[in-house]
C-alpha cells in the first residue's frame, strides 16, 4: 500500500467501493480503488470488472487477491475471490472448474450469510446450465435465507429460469417480477438491466405449433405452458432445438433432440414455415445447397430416413 495512504483511509474507500459493487456501479469501484494494492482492493476491482465482462482482466485481479489473501492468512478474504471467480467460471462455461471452487471455499463461507446465500444461487445456476433446474431450486431453498436485497434478487432470477425450464410459467412471471422489484430497491443497474432483458425474451417467438386449430409462432413463455401441457400439436423448439410430437400412451410428448444435427433441424424448420419447401431439390436449397445433384439427394433421403429412427428410439 502506497505510504501516503493510512490504514484509515483506505477502510474507508473500500467500504465506499464494496457499497458501490453492491448497486452495481463499476465504475465507481474502479476509481475508488485505483491507488490501493491490498489483496481486498484487487478482489472488489475484479468482481468490477466482471460487471463490465472484461474477463481476463477480472481474473488477474482475483488471482492475486486470491493468492495474497491465503499468504496473509485472510481465509475468509480469499473465500471471496474464489467465489468471484467461480461466478466468472460459470459465465464462461467452465462448469467444472467453477463446480470445484465452489466445494472449496464452502467451509469458509459458513459464519458469511450474505456469501454463503452467494455461493448457493452459483451452485443454482451451474445446476440450470447442466440442465438440472429440479436440483437448481434444492440449492436456491438455502439462498434464500439471504438478508441481502441482491442476494434476493439473484435467487428470485434463478428461480424464474427454474420455472421456466420446469414449464410452470406463471411462477416464471411472479419470480422475475419480484427480483425486478428487489433490484430496483437495491437501485443495482446492471442487474436491473439484466431483468429486463429476461423479460423481454419471453416475448420472443421460440417455436412453431402445428395442432388441430391450425399452425402459429408461439412466444417463449408459450412454450413453457405447452412443454407441462399435453397437447395434440407438433412442437418444433427453437430454444432447445427439439421436436415434442404427442405421445401415443399418457405422459408428456415424445421428445427428438435435434442439437447434435443442425442439417436435420433446419430442414424441419423450413418445412414449418408457411409455404415451405416440399420437394427434395427444394429441401436441399432450404439447406444452403447451391446446386441439387444425386449424391446430394441420396443424403438427403438418408438423414429423413435417420429421422424416423429417432422417433422409435425417444
Amino acid at each position: 500500500m502506497p505510504s501516503d495512504i493510512d490504514a484509515a483511509t483506505e477502510s474507508a474507500a473500500l467500504s465506499a467501493a464494496a457499497a458501490g459493487l453492491r448497486r452495481g456501479d463499476p465504475l465507481f469501484v474502479l476509481r475508488s480503488t485505483q491507488t490501493l494494492t491490498s489483496p481486498a482492493a484487487a478482489a472488489l476491482r475484479g468482481a468490477a470488472l466482471a460487471q463490465l465482462e472484461e474477463f481476463e482482466d477480472a481474473l488477474a485481479c482475483l488471482s492475486f487477491a486470491s493468492t495474497s489473501a491465503l499468504a496473509q492468512g485472510k481465509r475468509q478474504l480469499w473465500a471471496c475471490a474464489e467465489l468471484a471467480t467461480a461466478e466468472i467460471e460459470l459465465s464462461t462455461r467452465e462448469l467444472s472448474c467453477a463446480e470445484t471452487r465452489l466445494s472449496r471455499c464452502a467451509a469458509e463461507l459458513e459464519e458469511d450469510q450474505d456469501n454463503r446465500c452467494f455461493a448457493a444461487v452459483l451452485r443454482a445456476r451451474l445446476e440450470l446450465l447442466r440442465g438440472n433446474p429440479q436440483a437448481a431450486l434444492g440449492h436456491l431453498a438455502v439462498s434464500e435465507a439471504g438478508d441481502h436485497l441482491l442476494v434476493q434478487a439473484l435467487t428470485l432470477l434463478a428461480r424464474a429460469e427454474a420455472a421456466l425450464a420446469l414449464g410452470r410459467a406463471d411462477d416464471c412471471v411472479t419470480a422475475l417480477a419480484a427480483a425486478k422489484s428487489c433490484a430496483q430497491q437495491a437501485r443495482h443497474g446492471y442487474l436491473l438491466a439484466e431483468i429486463e432483458v429476461g423479460e423481454a425474451r419471453l416475448r420472443l417467438p421460440a417455436a412453431r405449433l402445428s395442432d388441430s386449430a391450425g399452425e402459429r409462432v408461439i412466444s417463449v413463455l408459450d412454450l413453457a405452458r405447452l412443454r407441462a401441457e399435453r397437447t395434440d400439436g407438433v412442437i418444433l423448439d427453437a430454444t432447445t432445438q427439439r421436436l415434442l410430437a404427442p405421445s401415443t400412451k399418457p405422459g408428456p410428448h415424445v421428445v427428438v433432440r435435434l442439437a447434435k444435427r443442425p442439417s436435420l433441424f433446419r430442414l424441419l424448420a423450413s418445412l414449418a414455415e408457411p409455404g415451405g419447401p416440399h420437394e427434395p431439390d427444394q429441401l436441399l436449397l432450404a439447406l444452403g445447397v447451391r446446386r441439387a445433384n444425386e449424391s446430394q439427394r441420396a443424403r438427403l433421403r438418408v438423414e429423413m430416413g435417420d429421422s424416423g429412427g429417432c422417433f422409435l428410439r425417444r
